[in-house]
């Protein structure tokens, strides 16, 4: 890569937070995840049951929405996409 070329991520992550709300207790699903892929990367996802791996799959497949925090595919912020928008993004893209 050269000087001036810049090379765009295929996945980031910013400050990933996924809650869940059951009754009136919240379970932290995701904490603050920073995950920068360029193309072509090969990741394998480990953990013990519960620690997020699902999650983070979904919110970067489009399925679930974070809490807070972004996710950009390809530079392409898809945790702002309306409902409509993140539908023919998943039915085009993924």
């Amino acid at each position: 890569m050269t000087d001036t070329a810049v090379q765009t991520l295929a996945i980031e992550t910013h400050d990933l937070w996924r809650i869940y709300k059951t009754g009136s207790q919240e379970v932290a699903a995701l904490r603050g995840v920073n995950l920068h892929l360029p193309p072509r990367s090969f990741v394998a996802l480990k953990g013990r049951s519960g620690s997020g791996k699902t999650t983070l799959l979904n919110c970067l497949g489009g399925l679930d929405r974070p809490t807070r925090g972004t996710v950009s595919i390809f530079g392409q912020d898809i945790s702002s996409l309306s409902e409509s928008e993140m539908t023919r993004w998943r039915r085009e893209q993924v």
